[in-house]
C-alpha cells in the first residue's frame, strides 16, 4: 500500500506502478507485449475496439450502463478520438479505434492504462492507506 503523496517520493514513482502493473498482470510476455489482456487482468477493466471513435460515440458508450450522456454531451466538443477510459456500473472500458493499426492500439491502450493507474488507481491506493481498507 502507498505511503506517499508526490510522485516524486518512493512508491509513487512511474517504476514502481509500471512494476505493480506488470505483476498483477502475471508478468510481461515477450515483446511487443499483450497489453490488451494484462490491462485486463491487472486492472479488471474491458477493451472495447470501435470503429468511428468520437466523444459523443465514448459518451453513448458510457450511457449504456448508466452515465449521464446528455450531461457529457456539452463538456466537450465532438472530435475524433484514438482511444479514451469510459467509466460506468459495468465497469471501466478501455474504449479504442477498430481502424489503427496493432502498434497504434497497443500504444493507446498503454496510454489509456496509464492515465487509470495514475489518476484513479493511485488515489484510491492513497484513500485506503489514510482513511483504512474498510
Amino acid at each position: 500500500m502507498m505511503k506517499a503523496d508526490r510522485m516524486d517520493e518512493p512508491g509513487v514513482s512511474a517504476e514502481y506502478w509500471a512494476a505493480w502493473f506488470w505483476e498483477r498482470a502475471g508478468g510481461r510476455k515477450g515483446f511487443p507485449a499483450d497489453i490488451g489482456y494484462a490491462a485486463m487482468s491487472a486492472l479488471e477493466v474491458y477493451i472495447e475496439e470501435v470503429d468511428g471513435l468520437t466523444t459523443r460515440v465514448a459518451a453513448s458508450r458510457a450511457a449504456r450502463n448508466g452515465a449521464e450522456a446528455e450531461q457529457l454531451f456539452y463538456v466537450v466538443a465532438e472530435r475524433p478520438l484514438r482511444g479514451c477510459i469510459v467509466v460506468n456500473r459495468a465497469g471501466v472500458g478501455i474504449l479504442v479505434e477498430k481502424s489503427d493499426h496493432e502498434a497504434e492500439k497497443r500504444f493507446t491502450i498503454a496510454h489509456e492504462v496509464s492515465h487509470y493507474i495514475l489518476e484513479v488507481k493511485r488515489h484510491h491506493e492513497r484513500a485506503a492507506y489514510r482513511l483504512g481498507s474498510e
